[in-house]
């Protein structure tokens, strides 16, 4: 299961900034998390969360204003007044393909 992919199908048209929504509207991070529907994937989710926090961080270092280590880049970025539904659909897609590779995909 490619979360990554999962929450590019339902990020268009239902992208949010300034908190992780509500209902089908979600930030990156949000639409990812949903993404996620097995209750014992804690382990998954960190390590999915820990992708989309690296690679917003590459992407869009610009957008991403707080030090290393900051607790969520991904939300920084998506919060940033010049990020796009386009530039987060960028980021999971970079994510994605990330993901098939470490699969084996």
């Amino acid at each position: 299961m490619n979360v990554f992919r999962i929450a590019m199908k339902s990020l268009p048209g239902h992208w949010h900034q300034g908190s992780i929504g509500s209902g089908a509207n979600r930030c990156v991070f949000g639409h990812m998390c949903d993404a996620i529907q097995d209750d014992e994937a804690y382990t998954f989710e960190v390590n999915s969360t820990k992708l989309l926090n690296t690679v917003a961080r590459e992407m869009f270092p610009d957008r991403v204003p707080h030090p290393e280590g900051s607790p969520m880049p991904a939300a920084q970025f998506n919060d940033h007044p010049d990020t796009t539904e386009d530039d987060c659909l960028a980021v999971l897609d970079k994510c994605a393909t990330i993901f098939d590779e470490k699969a084996g995909l």
